[in-house]
């Protein structure tokens, strides 16, 4: 949550400083680009530590019980 609101805050107010400097880009989406791709990095990055922690479970050395 921290991330999303670091990268996103200053995206929300450079992309408003813009559309206001220059009326021409206000139909280009640049908040939803920076959602998806932060989606993406979410999803890759829980996905590559689900798996590790997975990793770390099945190769465990500890007796069974």
């Amino acid at each position: 949550m921290i991330a999303w609101a670091v990268v996103l805050i200053p995206f929300i107010l450079l992309d408003g400083g813009l559309k206001q400097l220059w009326p021409v880009i206000e139909s280009v989406p640049i908040i939803p680009v920076v959602l998806l791709a932060m989606t993406t990095l979410s999803i890759i990055w829980t996905a590559s530590y689900i798996y590790l922690l997975y990793r770390k479970v099945v190769e465990d050395d500890a007796q069974p019980a």
